[in-house]
């Protein structure tokens, strides 16, 4: 199908019109009110996005976040009495999404029984064991709405609270003010609000190309042309977020962009080990935030997805890191996110959740990056780790997200057991990580 760049129109009703062909032409509103928080509202019809996730996941794809804290834990009856008293006031948190998938629906009173559960891990089990719990576990059944919070009794003077919730009806920014609600003794602060601006003309140009039915590069390739178990397991990696953000200051770029470089560089090397192999530049998925200030608890995701090509074929981290500055400066100038925002919030539901399964059919990986804010302070003791993850959806073989919280950024990777090595990725990462700090303070020094 040819491409036919045609000038985005302007209506008088402030409406923008994108012609994607002579037969179809999408309309688009700037600015379209968001899911009231009212609580008369009873059912909410599911939009592209929030299809696309149902659908590749086939199940309740929980989306959430782990705390790490040090001493005695609390007590189940406080630790539910502090939701008892919090989760009224986040009427997002009423809703599970209908039978039919389509929709969301309030189910009115909420049992606590259902949502808040303690886990005993303190005897036999790694950290390791918490991951795989919190990912195999299902999420409460109908007709309970779709999230809870457990304490994670660790022994060894550890616990942890996780807060999960369905990927369906909440993005990972509205998880991370939602657990801070539930959860923080004084529930202020949260991820940077998105601040919307009008789309560029390339931006909307290469939108256009992507969701338009297309031959496109396969992303199976090397050791990721393998078929998943649906076997799952969660691993956590700790480096220093002040060293990441000198990194960042070094190669001019931002600590995602340092993050995304430094992770090509490990998979190439993981990759090496694993296969004897080179591994070409990896499609990726990365998703980016539109939720705006007074959206905090808003229902549905409000979420776009960047395409970048991980560079892993790079011969050296520095290079690899250069590169996703260079493609990470592009999708800032051509305002990618403000484009894909309009598109998204506009176009049928069917039509969207087709357009994303195409993208993430020549996709390699999922990759995110949350800056989840001020600490979180429960009952008086700080969570000393914050760390956003969700599940893999069906033919993904691996999810990595960086979580940023005080002077911590923790990699989460989260992976198929057809790919039983994969969380050597993590170990591999801070040894780049390392390596890049060594080499700058060696030319700093000079």
């Amino acid at each position: 199908m040819a491409i036919h760049h045609r000038k985005l129109s302007t209506h008088r009703n402030g409406e923008y019109r994108w012609p994607l062909s002579s037969a179809l032409t999408i309309s688009v509103v700037p600015e379209r009110s968001p899911v009231p928080l009212r609580t008369s509202v009873s059912s909410v019809r599911l939009r592209a996005v929030d299809l696309a996730i149902r659908q590749g996941a086939g199940r309740p794809l929980p989306v959430g976040y782990m705390f790490d804290f040090q001493g005695l834990p609390p007590t189940l009856e406080s630790l539910s009495r502090r939701v008892g008293e919090r989760y009224p006031t986040v009427p997002s948190l009423r809703f599970r999404v209908s039978g039919n998938g389509t929709a969301a629906h309030s189910v009115g009173e909420v049992s606590l029984a259902a949502h808040v559960h303690e886990l005993d891990l303190s005897e036999g089990h790694d950290a390791s064991e918490i991951g795989r719990q919190m990912l195999a576990r299902p999420l409460p059944a109908a007709p309970h709405p779709s999230w809870d919070v457990w304490l994670i009794r660790r022994g060894g003077g550890l616990y942890t609270l996780c807060y999960r919730a369905d990927h369906a009806l909440q993005d990972g920014v509205a998880a991370a003010y939602i657990a801070r609600k539930l959860l923080a003794d004084h529930p202020q602060g949260g991820p940077r609000a998105y601040r919307p601006a009008l789309p560029a003309l390339r931006g909307v140009g290469g939108l256009i190309k992507e969701i338009i039915p297309r031959r496109r590069p396969s992303a199976n390739v090397g050791a990721f042309n393998i078929l998943p178990s649906g076997d799952h397991r969660l691993e956590h990696m700790d480096f220093s977020l002040i060293q990441l953000r000198a990194l960042a200051r070094m190669f001019g770029g931002t600590v995602n962009d340092v993050y995304l470089g430094s992770l090509a560089y490990a998979i190439r090397q993981w990759h090496g080990v694993l296969t004897g192999a080179n591994l070409p530049p990896l499609p990726i998925k990365m998703p980016m935030s539109t939720r705006k200030k007074g959206e905090e608890y808003r229902l549905l995701n409000a979420v776009v997805a960047a395409p970048i090509l991980l560079p892993c074929d790079e011969s050296s981290a520095s290079a690899a890191v250069n590169e996703v500055i260079e493609q990470t400066m592009r999708l800032r100038l051509s305002r990618r996110r403000d484009a894909a925002r309009l598109l998204v919030s506009n176009i049928p539901p069917k039509m969207g959740a087709r357009a994303v399964a195409r993208q993430s059919s020549t996709v390699g990986a999922w990759l995110s990056h949350m800056d989840f804010g001020p600490r979180l302070v429960h009952q008086g003791k700080p969570a000393v780790r914050a760390a956003l993850f969700t599940d893999l959806a069906e033919k993904v073989l691996l999810y990595t997200a960086m979580t940023s919280y005080e002077e911590t950024a923790r990699l989460t990777i989260v992976y198929d057991m057809a790919l039983p090595t994969a969380h050597e990725i993590g170990d591999h990462w801070l040894e780049v990580l390392n390596n890049l700090s060594e080499s700058f303070s060696v030319c700093a020094e000079r």
